[in-house]
């Protein structure tokens, strides 16, 4: 039984590796000692910004007040990305999904604008084809 599964795998693997693939002639080949522009940076570093904990306590009806907790503050960790035109920095909690942080990243230093909020508005306001050379194709 081992060896029919065995045999089977091997066939599998040969039969899967030895598919087609088109070959192409042509390929681009950077010349990594002379770009000719850059896009605008963008910084990104950890700022630590203290805190204090508090409490809501309900002071009357439908009023509520914050109030200090007895259990104090601390610092707490935030991802600050800054461009270098001086506009305002965002602010990222550490906790941000690596994919969405990743996109934002990518999709400021590309399109050269400061990420801002809501992000799925930001997404659909910056369109990389404002800035991108028409000669080459872009995936928007």
């Amino acid at each position: 039984m081992k060896k029919a599964l065995l045999v089977i795998f091997f066939f599998a693997v040969i039969v899967g590796c030895s598919s087609s693939s088109t070959f192409s002639d042509s390929a681009k080949v950077l010349q990594v000692d002379s770009p000719s522009t850059f896009h605008k940076p963008v910084s990104m570093r950890v700022a630590w910004y203290p805190y204090e904990n508090k409490k809501l306590i309900e002071t009357g009806t439908d009023t509520y007040e914050l109030i200090a907790d007895s259990t104090g503050g601390g610092l707490t960790p935030v991802i600050l990305l800054e461009t270098k035109d001086g506009g305002e920095p965002i602010r990222l909690d550490m906790n941000i999904d690596n994919e969405l942080l990743g996109k934002l990243l990518k999709h400021s230093l590309m399109t050269e604008e400061p990420i801002t909020r809501p992000f799925k508005n930001y997404f659909e306001n910056t369109k990389c084809s404002t800035c991108h050379p028409s000669a080459i194709e872009i995936d928007e």
